[in-house]
This record gives structure tokens, sequence and C-alpha cells, in this order.
């Protein structure tokens, strides 16, 4: 198990695995390829972060509310969240479906 959020983020109810941890050509050596999957908690949260290089996320079951950029969106399974790159982001679960 792993915290997917960055050390010093306020995060509660987030369980995590790493399925592929994947280098990059040396012209992109400055991010690096996860593949991460995040198990949340009803009322699970993390805090305001910043992610150092683009992400893109996938529901697969429940909702969430994620804030990026000002907005606030509940997302729902099968949604694509993504992040571009230093984009402060912040999510907190709305429900999780069985």
């Amino acid at each position: 198990m792993l915290s997917i959020a960055h050390s010093g983020v306020d995060e509660r109810g987030l369980t995590g695995r790493t399925m592929l941890d994947q280098p990059l050509p040396a012209r992109y050596a400055a991010y690096q390829f996860h593949v991460t999957e995040g198990v949340y908690a009803p009322g699970g949260y993390i805090g305001d972060h910043r992610h150092v290089g683009p992400g893109v996320r996938i529901v697969a079951q429940g909702a969430l509310t994620f804030e990026q950029a000002g907005k606030t969106v509940v997302y729902r399974q099968g949604d694509v969240i993504t992040n571009p790159v230093r984009t402060c982001t912040r999510l907190s679960i709305v429900r999780i479906s069985p």
C-alpha cells in the first residue's frame, strides 16, 4: 500500500497500490509515469496539493468531488479527470457505490 498524496498534505480514507512504474524517454525525464489504484473510503479527502506532471484519472465506481482551478465538479463512474502540470487540486468523496 502507498500514500498517493504528497507528504505533508492533509488526507484521510485513502489507500492505494502502484500497478506500473515506468521511466520515460530522456526528453521527458522531468516527469514520471505511474499507474496507481486509489481506494477512497466514504468521507475520504485529499487536501490542496500540486502534481509535478500531468495526470489522468478514471473513476471506477462511486462519485467524488474534485476542485481544480477554481471549479468544483462531481465525477461519477466512468468519468475521466485530467490534471494539467502544476495545477492545485483537492478532492473529497461524495459517495461510494457498492
